[in-house]
């Protein structure tokens, strides 16, 4: 934390550093810009295995309704939403496109919309290959600012329509806007709209989920639709009532910090109750990272995540908004450099490594045969016909069908489709629920094929099987310790320089005398470390203490150098200033705090090999101080990461792995879960898939926001249910909350004040522990 929590973002920033690579990655930016030239890069070693059947789910069924097989789906049935039978089992419940029920006789139908497809480019060099394809859609982006003029768009409208194409107008904003003017933008569209020819279409913003779009820190989908899509869509409809009015399409990402991205199934579950879908003609969707053919949904290099997969992206969004609206694809592509001799893929684009031109053609294909055929897609825009810009962090020459060599392997697939420009029709549910994310189906541990980490309202209470089950009463301590299915209150505090931390020490002796463990973290301040050591030297309580040399060299270790001299001399440098009073064989060292992720490869590399030095001088360390949603899945499968797990899973009394989990809001601790608290469980998760015993882990950091906490009474309501999942994982040892220190408003004045309730709460509360058979991650 300190100086690092300040900001909070990412560094250096990128609009693709939120995607699922990141995951979560990834289209064409992504920040990478690291000093690794010498290290390859690194595949993760899980390799998903085949998707186990699921029992069907009870549908309507509708017997004169056929179940419609689309070509080359390897046996797989894709139900349509205006049929009405049973989903085949071989497709996971999350991953279909749900048939909407017969609408009675007096709902009222949305509009028919008819199929249309394109590419998206600068100009309109290969409007006659596109044309022949079938193609009858182009996609132009403008990046407005503030002395934009709607006639800076009218020659573009009208060479599109003079070579016969329909045009779709994506208009953002500038990279990084530090604001918005929302009045300005919309009087824009709006001018734009009344333009002769009008557009065919416009897409209201662009990837409003991450901060290379949107204002770092505002990112909020309600004032998405309330401030822009909506009166964007008044505007635009009342001078221009054909044009197709787009909601902005999120960036397809699972990072989620509440800060710089929203993972876009939490976001769009926003949009969807704000009202989005009074305020758009079509919702927008961008699938650009995928590496398998899009009739899979298990596979891809990087693993599992909803946004890899084709069919299972279609679903969370159509389903999200209670299936109203069409999709328009904005932008779909698969990447590849085979054909490329002289590019090599940048580091954090090695998910793509393995596709190739044949690839990139028949997956554009089969995707635009799904999409035509789903019933569902109004457009299918390919990023792109001919942009051509590559570098070490933006490869996107390697999405073009119009290769730079002049070949164009994908125009014989998607030319010998003859997609027909089909009207449809969506037919709406009889009640509208309200809009929610795609169920996820109960997950198996030992296949990460399976998880499709979509946000929700964590259900952590006492009656879920996979967790402790609390037990109230006074304990017997030595009961407890004794009994590997016992577990006590883990919850402690986070501790600073010059903080309020009257009480702190009665917290510990009333423990420590029931002979209860508490977990204390502290920064820079050895004293508070040293009263609980001396307390565990006398009474033999197994205390988790913490230490953290923070600011300068100290917070994190220096990027540019070979990561094995680089652990080298941040350990030296820290064993150096370890104070002396403290027992290295008692406290842990943390040594380095809230690392670039996207540094996740090199990282792994440090963290082996300060594991090793850790190893030989009998110290105990913990590793990484992870961000709060951080880090995504793939970054623990490199090989060097995994290597560091080994030595983790191997040593658990002397390498932990540190953790910060913060909801970033005060009302509610269970916000973003399990992205946010709860996201320990994917560390968990690849540990079990690798067949590594789980790593003892410390959650170093934890609590709402960084300024604030609520009052004591709604603080404990919060904290007795985090406390449950915390303690139905033996391997974590304690999480402290955040913050008796300086520096951060009055935090320090509310956090003391939970000294007294918790003693009482540890005091009276232990766990028994579920049967290891039922113990699985919590979703």
């Amino acid at each position: 934390m300190f100086s690092s929590k300040k900001t909070n973002s990412i560094s250096p920033k990128s609009r693709w550093a939120y995607r699922p690579l990141m995951l979560f990655s990834l289209l064409w930016i992504t920040a990478c810009q690291t000093q690794t030239a010498d290290l390859p890069p690194e595949q993760p070693l899980i390799v998903p295995i085949s998707q186990p059947n699921r029992p069907n789910q009870s549908t309507k069924i509708n017997s004169t309704s056929p179940v419609i097989q689309l070509p080359e789906t390897n046996g797989q049935t894709f139900i349509l939403p205006t049929q009405h039978s049973s989903p085949p089992a071989n497709i996971p419940p999350s991953h279909q496109i749900t048939p909407s029920p017969t609408a009675d006789e007096t709902a009222v139908l949305p509009p028919p919309f008819q199929f249309g497809w394109g590419a998206q480019t600068h100009h309109f060099d290969h409007h006659q290959e596109m044309a022949a394809m079938g193609m009858n859609w182009v996609k132009i982006q403008y990046k407005w600012h503030e002395n934009s003029q709607p006639r800076d768009l009218l020659d573009r409208i009208q060479q599109a329509h003079d070579r016969g194409f329909k045009i779709l107008l994506a208009i953002p904003g500038q990279p990084y806007p530090e604001q918005i003017d929302y009045d300005a933008y919309v009087r824009f569209l709006a001018g734009v709209a009344l333009l002769r020819p009008a557009p065919d279409a416009i897409e209201v913003w662009n990837e409003m989920n991450i901060d290379f779009e949107w204002p770092v820190g505002a990112i909020d989908p309600e004032r998405y639709v309330l401030e822009m899509l909506a009166p964007a869509y008044q505007a635009i409809k009342r001078n221009s009532p054909n044009t197709l009015v787009i909601s902005g399409a999120p960036a397809p990402t699972g990072f989620d910090n509440g800060r710089n991205a929203w993972a876009d199934a939490r976001y769009i579950t926003g949009m969807a109750q704000a009202g989005a879908a009074d305020y758009a003609d079509c919702i927008g969707i961008h699938y650009n990272a995928g590496a398998t053919s899009p009739h899979t949904h298990t596979g891809h290099p990087a693993g599992p995540f909803a946004g890899w997969y084709f069919l299972p992206s279609l679903t969370q969004y159509f389903n999200t908004f209670d299936r109203r609206l069409p999709l328009c694809i904005t932008e779909i592509g698969y990447l590849t450099a085979e054909d490329l001799p002289d590019s090599q893929l940048p580091t954090n684009f090695w998910w793509a490594q393995e596709t190739t031109i044949d690839n990139h053609a028949e997956w554009l294909a089969e995707a635009a045969v799904l999409a035509h055929q789903s019933g569902i897609v109004h457009l299918f825009i390919i990023f792109s016909a001919d942009i051509y810009h590559w570098d070490n962090r933006d490869p996107q020459t390697g999405y073009a069908i119009f290769r730079p060599r002049g070949n164009c392997p994908a125009c014989e697939t998607l030319g010998a489709l003859n997609l027909p420009h089909t009207t449809r029709q969506l037919t709406p549910p009889t009640v509208t629920p309200t809009p929610t994310s795609s169920p996820t189906p109960t997950p198996n541990t030992a296949d990460l094929s399976t998880y499709t980490w979509l946000p929700q309202t964590a259900d952590i209470s006492a009656d879920n099987p996979p967790l402790a089950q609390p037990v109230q009463g006074t304990i017997n301590s030595q009961s407890i310790l004794s009994d590997p299915k016992q577990e006590f209150v883990k919850i402690g505090f986070h501790v600073g320089p010059s903080g309020d931390t009257r009480g702190l020490g009665d917290w510990m002796k009333e423990l420590d005398q029931a002979g209860i463990p508490f977990m204390l973290k502290s920064v820079d301040s050895a004293g508070p470390l040293y009263e609980a050591q001396t307390l565990a030297q006398a009474s033999g309580t197994p205390h988790t203490l913490v230490y953290r040399r923070s600011g300068g060299p100290f917070e994190l270790p220096d990027y540019t150098l070979d990561p094995i001299q680089a652990a080298h001399e941040h350990w030296d440098r820290h064993v150096a200033a370890f104070p002396a009073e403290l027992d290295p064989s008692q406290v842990w060292m943390e040594t380095i705090n809230e690392v670039d992720r996207l540094q996740a490869a090199w990282l792994g590399h440090f963290a082996a090999e300060t594991a090793r030095l850790a190893l030989r001088d009998q110290r105990r360390w913990a590793a990484f101080g992870w961000s709060s949603g951080e880090p995504e899945l793939v970054d623990w499968t490199s090989p060097s990461m995994v290597e560091f797990l080994r030595l983790a899973s191997e040593h658990p009394d002397l390498i932990a792995v540190a953790l910060h989990e913060y909801s970033y809001v005060t009302d509610s601790l269970t916000e973003g879960y399990p992205f946010l608290i709860g996201r320990f469980q994917q560390l968990f998760d690849v540990c079990d898939q690798l067949g590594l015993a789980r790593p003892t882990v410390l959650i170093t950091e934890f609590g709402w926001t960084y300024r604030h906490i609520p009052a004591p009474a709604v603080a404990m309501t919060h904290l007795q249910s985090i406390s449950q999942l915390y303690s139905s994982y033996p391997e974590i040892k304690g999480a402290a909350i955040w913050y008796l220190g300086s520096g951060f408003g009055e935090i320090d004045q509310q956090t003391r004040l939970l000294f007294a309730p918790l003693t009482d709460f540890a005091l009276h509360t232990s766990y028994q522990l579920p049967p290891p058979s039922s113990h699985v991650p919590v979703r």
